[in-house]
């Protein structure tokens, strides 16, 4: 079984990749925060909410892969640290399982540039909007246009 980590800020085709490759193969399930935020809170972001959503979206990822299936999690995943306690999370869970050593997690990163992400999300019923988009890219994004380094072997060190 496989965590597929999408990396990317909002518009860069995270969930468009996620969509085509559910489409392509039943083995495989989404996981969205933001789809998970417009049912459990309308869409509204504040810490309680979101403090609730990663639990929610940990749950349903962790369930997705004790039942057999991949997972894709077409989140932003840009904060190191948020990253490190899914896969901590999920890590814990399925070794009390004895499932840890048939998981495979692998991140992919999505570098399209801030104009066309803000260009697809202008596009969209429910805009992420521009000053937000350029604010995430400031954050987590250097100024050679590279994400935050994700170490996902140093994550994985105590695991493996």
């Amino acid at each position: 079984m496989k965590l597929l980590l999408l990396r990317g800020l909002p518009g860069s085709g995270k969930t468009t990749y996620a969509e085509n490759l559910i489409k392509a193969n039943s083995s495989w399930k989404r996981v969205s925060k933001d789809m998970l935020r417009d049912m459990l809170s309308l869409g509204q972001i504040d810490e309680k909410n979101e403090f609730l959503l990663n639990q929610a979206s940990h749950t349903l990822i962790i369930y997705y892969l004790t039942q057999g299936f991949n997972v894709v999690s077409d989140n932003m995943n840009l904060d190191p640290k948020q990253v490190q306690l899914l896969v901590h999370k999920t890590c814990m869970k399925l070794n009390t399982f004895n499932m840890l050593n048939q998981l495979e997690i692998e991140v992919k990163e999505f570098y399209t540039s801030l104009e066309e992400c803000i260009e697809r999300d202008s596009l969209r019923p429910m805009p992420v909007n521009q000053s937000i988009i350029e604010h995430i890219h400031e954050k987590w994004f250097d100024k050679d246009n590279l994400m935050v380094p994700l170490d996902l072997r140093r994550i994985l060190k105590e695991y493996i």
